[in-house]
């Protein structure tokens, strides 16, 4: 266990290393954005009966280390430049948070991909890092049809963040809360591909079938370095 966790950290490390000095995904603000990524369809080749686990390819979880990865690099150099013209430590930290957002990102889904590959069937990325409502992460099981059999909803944290409380009091990952989410994601206008996952969600919670587990991971950090990850406690 110790060595799967050690083995997190040093990926999540090693991702922010390869992507210094690579440009993200940009708007016409020149801010890295949060990329969309479409929900829920099998990867190919998951879905093959008798597939073996360690030949399956997870797509959308590739993309998703390479957006957080990028973003993080993005705000790792705006960071440096912040340093180096002695700007407020406002500014600085608010691109200190975005990189400890992204070690959490890239923590929680190593996590799910170590943790929660065994016993087969291996659960696989359905949402990633993207824009709009929602909980961070959404990953699923399936059977050997392509139909989920299990949903997992993930609240990503970085190094020391903890669960939060909304604007109407409600705690981060409570079931209100992840309802709430499900509901605005199933009535979005702006982030349109979300609105199936949201309704089926919202349906699965209801029914209790597939069941919806929720899942707290945290990046944990020695010395600015990512070393494991944690579950943390559900409210």
């Amino acid at each position: 266990m110790q060595q799967a966790a050690q083995e997190i950290g040093q990926r999540v490390n090693k991702a922010l290393d390869e992507y210094q000095g690579q440009s993200p995904i940009r708007g016409v603000t020149d801010k890295p954005t949060k990329a969309k990524a479409d929900e829920l369809e099998p990867p190919k080749g998951n879905e093959l009966p008798g597939a073996k686990v360690s030949k399956l390819t997870d797509p959308r979880l590739q993309k998703h280390y390479k957006d957080v990865s990028a973003y993080m690099a993005h705000y790792k150099s705006r960071m440096d430049q912040a340093i180096r013209n002695g700007d407020s430590s406002r500014k600085i930290g608010a691109f200190k948070a975005k990189i400890t957002e992204g070690k959490g990102e890239l923590a929680a889904a190593m996590h799910m991909e170590k943790y929660f590959s065994k016993p087969p069937p291996p659960a696989q990325m359905g949402m990633g890092f993207g824009p709009g409502p929602g909980v961070d992460q959404i990953w699923v099981k399936r059977d050997g049809t392509g139909n989920i059999i299990e949903y997992f909803a993930v609240e990503a944290k970085g190094p020391g963040a903890t669960l939060k409380k909304t604007k109407t009091m409600q705690t981060q990952m409570s079931l209100f809360w992840l309802r709430a989410n499900a509901k605005k994601m199933k009535k979005s206008k702006k982030y349109k591909f979300k609105n199936q996952l949201g309704s089926d969600l919202l349906r699965a919670m209801k029914s209790g079938t597939p069941p919806v587990r929720r899942l707290v991971i945290e990046a944990v950090e020695k010395n600015g370095s990512v070393v494991s990850s944690k579950l943390q406690p559900l409210p």
